[in-house]
């Protein structure tokens, strides 16, 4: 944020990154346990297939927020300075 007293728009951006944020926080630990899974289970047992499409769900959903955040980003610079 560029001052103190954050405008509306600055304050819409940063209710929107937070929310984005929360998610990829989410997806990310999806990730991380479905890593785990994998190194523990066996190819082809059930466990193994759960982590597999638990892994590429989360991924794909990260695929829609990581773009969304830098979106975001974006916008925030494009917020002019107030000096």
């Amino acid at each position: 944020m560029k001052g103190k007293n954050a405008s509306p728009s600055e304050e819409i951006i940063r209710k929107t990154l937070v929310g984005l944020l929360e998610d990829f926080q989410e997806h990310a630990a999806v990730v991380l346990r479905a890593q785990q899974d994998v190194k523990l289970a066996g190819a082809g047992n059930d466990r193994f297939d759960e982590a597999v499409a638990e892994l590429d769900a989360a991924c794909t959903a990260l695929a829609v927020t990581v773009p969304a955040i830098l979106r975001e980003l974006d916008r925030l610079d494009e917020i002019p300075a107030d000096d």
